[in-house]
């Protein structure tokens, strides 16, 4: 049984992670993590023992009962609510959707600059404003085609 710390006896520690009593006294000579008054942090125990011990060398790994998995996702959905309510959090598919439709505005105003700067540039260097205009043009068009083979997700480090 947890303490308000979230510590359990070594008995516990034992069933929880389906090994034996002896075997938890091994591994606490190896690293598992054990307080002054000889309870273990269960969390951090969890986490070291999965970190720590082949997965083949015993009956499974350290698993949530039913129960527990129910209160942890209980808990996990409350906790997200929370960050959604404190903008934390946004939802995918509206991210995702203003992405696409500012890549859009953002396309269509690069190829109407062409448009509004050609006639402006011609005037100013004497050039032919045809010519100049679909050199403009290719040259938007590709930088543009370009920035489109990468999108957004190819950029992350994730």
């Amino acid at each position: 049984m947890l303490d308000t710390e979230g510590r359990i006896s070594k008995a516990a520690f034992a069933d929880r992670i389906g090994v034996s009593r002896s075997r938890v006294s091994q591994l606490i000579k190896d690293g598992l993590p054990i307080t002054e008054d000889g309870r273990v942090p269960e969390k951090e125990a969890i986490s070291w023992y999965n970190a720590n011990v082949s997965k083949n060398r015993t009956k499974g790994p350290a698993q949530l009962s039913a129960r527990e998995e129910l209160d942890r996702l209980k808990a996990e959905r409350e906790r997200l609510a929370l960050e959604k309510a404190r903008g934390d959090v946004i939802n995918r598919r509206e991210a995702s959707r203003a992405a696409f439709e500012r890549a859009r505005y953002d396309r269509d105003a690069w190829q109407t600059w062409v448009s509004r700067v050609a006639p402006t540039l011609a005037n100013e260097t004497g050039a032919d404003l045809h010519k100049l205009f679909a050199g403009l043009d290719r040259e938007v068009r590709a930088q543009l085609t370009e920035l489109s083979e990468h999108p957004m997700g190819a950029l992350s480090d994730d």
